[in-house]
């Protein structure tokens, strides 16, 4: 699977859903035009048939506005509307602990940002949901079921199979598909009120609300026809995604016998289940009148393509096993083995990784579980509040500053002591452990009301000013926690350029970084930067000799590059390659540097 592909397709799916939804409203305004024309006895009723089509789409509109509102704080939202509960990460509780591991696992394997986790308390069924318009915005909302019922490799493979679903951009379709469907609903809601009318013109109005009754109803039964599609098709991928990304089909498939085991009681009770049913690893609602209408595969169809020769499903039934098993130990922490990802010309690299982007591996998930292990206790406790989460991302920054002034910063004394104790840990001067605790901090750091949110970039910034030296972590760490904190975070994030032309200068930021990074001797910087410009286009002027770019420039550098097209991402990313591979040598700092930026570009790149 290509990330960048799957990522254009989904672009092009929300298009011809919205596309959709505007046919869907001519169509209903002119099948209501017609049945008016025929059926009205007043004469003035068809006269004003203008007014009335002028409603129509009104109704429709402020319905999907409506929505929208409800909505538009991503994945918070549904956590809203779910009344789903926060999970802590200093919980002490082994289940949440191990949900709390696993997560972090996948999120670090494949670089995109750990989600906000929450659980439903009151729901005994097993079954997950993700939701949010980016990959930054993603929280993944979890039942209680899942946590008491599932053991470790089947946990694991439910929250990959969720995983699968931020890869592939089915959040946000998911999302805008709630949005069209109210509008269609509303006029249905429209049309009874109408029906319920009294007055002198009753039988006038009645035919008015009839005919938008039918007719939103019936675009509200097509809509969910067409969402029930998507959704099934989208399952059946994440399925299968879930097998790829952990090498364990055990997992994700005794997953689905429990909930097999459970029937009816696999079902949420929550009275907004119908809402996100088509999000939802399993069916949160009953569907009875016809597979047109289901979210998801069949459970025994799902299960058969996991489990082609029923090898897993025959143990699974002969231990007998409806409850959770003894919580899996930790991973042991054995030696990291070495890494040949990076091997062959540039061209060849340059293939394994688009490859990689979105498709985290088994190994990859044994790395992650090796680098948490790595990262000190004391360090993953600050993770657990905001103050002291504030105060492990001020230290991190002061760690490979040269010089320090707290005046410039306004902090509590509580975060200023944090700080001293996070500096006392020799680990914050290796990138391995910074770029896992910057990914980790992000749910903690979310919880800010945006006064504080405004006021730590500010700091951050700040402590960057004081020490202006050119430092590729640091504009990395600004530009990551801008993009995941700001107020519009959560903002579906839209494509705004289309060609290399509009961003030149920010490519040759980019390009110029990695060149610096990857030697000392100014020759192979020129030959390496002008190797990767002319992949792009030969006819780029800029040659390295013309820069002198700052960290505040490669902020802005990666935050614009964020907004180009998928397929103009992955030759930018052919592109940082091709500038690493020019020497034939690999750095670990030129690795950790890409997948930096492939963070930054909203590109989930595995640990290489």
């Amino acid at each position: 699977m290509n990330f960048f592909h799957n990522q254009d397709k989904a672009r092009r799916k929300t298009t011809w859903l919205v596309l959709g939804f505007i046919l869907s409203i001519v169509a209903i305004v002119l099948l209501i035009d017609a049945v008016i024309m025929k059926f009205a006895s007043d004469p003035q009723v068809i006269q004003n048939i203008s007014y009335i089509n002028l409603g129509i789409t009104s109704v429709i509109f402020l319905g999907s506005v409506y929505k929208y509102t409800q909505l538009r704080a991503g994945g918070k939202s549904i956590v809203d509307l779910m009344d789903a509960i926060p999970i802590s990460r200093d919980s002490q509780d082994p289940n949440y602990r191990q949900l709390i591991n696993v997560v972090d696992e996948i999120a670090i394997a494949s670089g995109i940002a750990a989600p906000m986790l929450f659980v439903l308390p009151q729901e005994q069924g097993i079954n997950a949901f993700v939701a949010g318009y980016n990959p930054n915005d993603t929280v993944l909302v979890v039942t209680q079921g899942s946590i008491d019922l599932l053991s470790r490799d089947e946990l694991q493979g439910v929250i990959a199979h969720e995983y699968s679903h931020i890869f592939n951009s089915d959040t946000t379709l998911n999302l805008r598909i709630l949005i069209v469907l109210s509008g269609l609903f509303m006029l249905s809601q429209a049309g009874f009120l109408l029906i319920r009318t009294r007055g002198d013109r009753k039988g006038n109005v009645l035919l008015v609300g009839l005919a938008l009754y039918v007719l939103g109803y019936l675009g509200v039964l097509f809509g969910n026809i067409l969402k029930a599609a998507i959704s099934r098709q989208r399952e059946s991928l994440a399925d299968a995604s879930a097998v790829q990304y952990t090498r364990n089909p055990q997992g994700i498939t005794c997953a689905l016998l429990k909930i097999s085991q459970q029937g009816d009681a696999a079902l949420m009770q929550n009275k907004h289940a119908e809402d996100v049913n088509h999000m939802c690893f399993s069916k949160a609602r009953s569907i009875s009148l016809t597979d047109l209408f289901a979210t998801h595969p069949k459970l025994e169809t799902r299960i058969a393509e996991l489990d082609p020769d029923g090898t897993i499903t025959a143990e699974f039934l002969a231990t007998g096993s409806k409850s959770k098993p003894t919580v899996a130990t930790k991973p042991k922490n054995t030696p990291p083995q070495g890494n040949n990802f990076i091997t062959g010309t540039a061209a060849l690299v340059g293939t394994q990784v688009i490859a990689s982007i979105g498709n985290p591996s088994a190994a990859n998930i044994h790395q992650a579980q090796q680098i948490l292990l790595s990262v000190p206790d004391g360090l993953k406790q600050m993770l657990s509040t905001v103050d002291d989460a504030q105060a492990l991302m001020y230290a991190m920054l002061i760690a490979i500053c040269s010089k320090v002034d707290y005046t410039k910063i306004n902090i509590t004394d509580h975060i200023r002591a944090q700080i001293q104790v996070c500096l006392s840990f020799k680990e914050l001067t290796d990138h391995s452990c910074r770029a896992t605790l910057l990914e980790l901090a992000t749910p903690t750091l979310k919880k800010m009301d945006p006064a504080s949110t405004d006021l730590f970039l500010k700091n951050m910034y700040a402590l960057n000013e004081v020490d202006n030296k050119l430092n590729v972590f640091k504009a990395i760490m600004l530009t990551i926690l801008t993009q995941r904190l700001h107020a519009d975070a959560f903002k579906h994030i839209k494509p705004q350029f289309s060609n290399f032309r509009a961003v030149q200068t920010e490519i040759s930021c980019i390009l110029w970084f990695l060149a610096l990074q990857g030697s000392d001797e100014a020759d192979e910087q020129r030959e390496a930067y002008a190797a990767a410009m002319k992949t792009l286009d030969p006819s780029f002027a800029l040659g390295l000799d013309d820069q002198g770019f700052s960290v505040d420039d490669l902020v802005k550098s990666l935050t614009r590059l964020r907004l180009i097209m998928p397929n103009l991402k992955e030759q930018l990313l052919h592109a940082c390659v091709t500038c690493i591979m020019q020497d034939a040598q690999v750095k670990i700092d030129e690795i950790a540097l890409l997948r930096a930026i492939c963070a930054c570009l909203d590109c989930p790149a595995p640990l290489f």
